[in-house]
């Protein structure tokens, strides 16, 4: 399933388990393609209209729902260099 801002909380955290560290600046997950979108800082505009995006591979990446009806976190495990 893809997740984004529409089917997610408001500031739903996104964690890498093996590094303990949050990533930030989240665009999209894609929970069965086990890849995150994310804006690397600082920002780049790529054609004066688009900024530019990159992407992580994982081997599992699970929404944590919370008690709620949508994800307000993320966990992700065994980063695919």
């Amino acid at each position: 399933m893809i997740y984004n801002t529409d089917n997610c909380a408001p500031r739903t955290l996104v964690y890498d388990v093996d590094t303990m560290q949050e990533i930030k600046q989240v665009v999209h997950i894609d929970t069965d393609g086990g890849y995150i979108e994310y804006y690397p800082m600082p920002l780049e505009v790529v054609g004066n209209q688009f900024v530019r995006t990159e992407s992580i591979r994982y081997r599992a990446i699970h929404p944590i729902f919370g008690g709620s009806h949508v994800p307000v976190m993320f966990h992700c495990y065994g980063k695919i260099e």
